[in-house]
Order: structure tokens, then C-alpha cells, then sequence
């Protein structure tokens, strides 16, 4: 059975970058959806006053004085905060006190821009901020890569796929997308993507889902099953971005690890979320 989920405050990791910004604009999107469940946006950036080498609008003084001034005009003083830090010399780099911060300031997701301030990498992979967060964090991330309005899509609603295993991370990612999709236009896909040995357990996750899903009748959603393949993560993927633009996934959510780990009682981002985090069209949305 689904349970409802108790969000706190929202961090969007700001450099003055592209990706960073389209982080903020698409926290825009989660609070407006749910603006009475969520304390503070809190925007957040590690200055290192070694690098006065880079441009003017990554300078920290720059990337402040613009999200102060819009804060301002969207939120009253109370309902954001900005938490601008020089780099603490005890940690090894701004990634991991990013990743700190989030510990101590209750936050419920926290938001990436997919890449950096060197842009669009010739070759696609994480980023170290990226890597860091998805190896490291110990709340959910929101790895942007395009900015998506609800009002600005085909159905004036967002399509949320989510990724099942049997692994109890994969259904605790199930519950995160029941909680985020309670706009009327929301549609989510329930993608399981077996190898040929593990295909007999599809009626097992389909009986599951129908009994928890049960008391969530007003949320539209389906079960996938992918065609049984020994590379069923690549499945996955080509699943995600071969959808046209009328019925393209806007979030993809996923554990950080599945059901090996849960076997092997470890914890450690796995292949499959890292192959999907990088290779998807769509936002990822990681549940730790």
C-alpha cells in the first residue's frame, strides 16, 4: 500500500551554470504542484576563491545577487533561503559539502543540473558533481536535463515512468512517483524489463501492484512488461527515448540500486541506474 510522504524543504545546487539553472527552473515545477507541502526552496552554492579565473555570471557574487532579487519577487522571506558557503578546507571538495548540507537542512530532493559549468561534454557520462551525488547522497536527487512545464505538454500533465524490479527500493521509488503525480494530467508507466529467467515473476509485481495500487484509484497509471532480454537495462533505455513527443517521459525514477544489492544487503549506486541516468532523454529522479 502506497503511503503518503512528508517533504520538507527543496536544495538546488546553483553555479552559474546553463544546467544549473534549468535545476532551479524545474524546482520551480515541484513547488508549484506542491507549494503547501514543502517548507523552503533552499538554493545553495560552495565558493572557492581560488577560481578567479572564471567568468563574471559564475563569480558567487553574481549568481547571489540574481537569485536574491528573484526570490524576492516569488517568495516571501520566510519560504527560501539562500546558504552560500566558502569551501570548507576539512572537506574534500564543494561536491561533498553540497552533499553535507542536505543532512542538515532537512531536504527532501536535491536538484542537479545533468552537466556543468564546462557544458555538454563531447563524450556523455556523469559529471563529478553528478557521480558524487549519486555514489554519496543519502536523499533523492533530481538530475535535470531539460526544464518541463506541465502547461507546456501535449496532455497538461507530466509522464512519470517508473523502473520495477521486485526489490524493495524499486517500490519505495514507486511510492515517491505516487506522491509527485497528483496532478489529474499525471500519467505513470510502471516499466519491468526481465531477463528470460526472470520473467516468471511478472504476474507476482503485476498482483503486487494491483493490491497496492488499489486504494489509488485516482492516479492513471499502467503496467509494461519489456520483451525478456539478458540486456534488459538497455531495454529500459531505448523504451524511454523512442516515445514521440506526444507521449514522451518527463521523469524516469529508479532506485539507486536494485534487487543484487538488497540480496547482498549493500548499498552502492548500481550499474543499471547509472547506464539510465546517463543514457536517458528524460529527467531522472534517483530515490536513495
Amino acid at each position: 500500500m502506497s503511503q503518503i510522504l512528508e517533504f520538507k524543504n527543496l536544495l538546488v545546487a546553483v553555479d552559474g551554470s546553463d544546467y544549473s539553472r534549468k535545476a532551479y527552473e524545474q524546482s520551480m515545477e515541484f513547488l508549484e504542484q506542491k507549494k503547501d507541502q514543502f517548507d523552503q526552496l533552499i538554493i545553495s552554492h560552495i565558493t572557492n576563491r581560488n577560481k578567479k579565473y572564471l567568468p563574471e555570471k559564475m563569480q558567487a557574487e553574481t549568481i547571489y545577487d540574481q537569485y536574491k532579487l528573484e526570490c524576492d519577487e516569488k517568495f516571501a522571506h520566510n519560504k527560501y533561503k539562500l546558504v552560500f558557503e566558502e569551501k570548507n578546507p576539512n572537506q574534500p571538495s564543494c561536491r561533498e559539502q553540497i552533499i553535507s548540507l542536505c543532512g542538515q537542512l532537512q531536504i527532501s530532493f536535491l536538484f542537479l543540473g545533468f552537466y556543468g559549468r564546462k557544458g555538454v561534454k563531447e563524450q556523455r557520462g556523469l559529471t563529478q558533481t553528478v557521480s558524487q551525488a549519486c555514489y554519496h547522497s543519502k536523499v533523492p536527487l533530481v538530475i535535470v536535463k531539460n526544464v518541463f512545464q506541465r502547461k507546456e505538454t501535449h496532455s497538461q500533465g507530466f509522464n512519470f515512468l517508473v523502473c520495477i524490479d521486485g526489490s524493495n527500493k524499486s517500490y519505495k521509488a514507486l511510492n515517491y512517483v505516487i506522491n509527485l503525480a497528483q496532478n489529474p494530467n499525471d500519467k505513470i508507466t510502471i516499466c519491468y524489463a526481465p531477463t528470460p529467467d526472470k520473467q516468471k515473476f511478472t504476474r507476482t509485481i503485476d498482483a503486487k501492484l494491483q493490491e497496492d495500487l488499489e486504494q489509488a484509484k485516482h492516479i492513471n497509471w499502467k503496467f509494461v512488461e519489456l520483451s525478456p532480454s539478458y540486456n534488459s537495462t538497455e531495454q529500459i533505455i531505448e523504451h524511454i527515448n523512442s516515445c514521440g513527443s506526444e507521449d514522451q517521459f518527463h521523469f524516469v525514477i529508479i532506485g539507486n540500486n536494485g534487487y543484487r544489492a538488497q540480496l547482498e544487503d549493500k548499498c552502492f549506486f548500481g550499474r543499471a541506474a547509472e547506464e539510465i541516468t546517463i543514457h536517458s532523454n528524460s529527467n531522472i529522479i534517483i530515490i536513495t
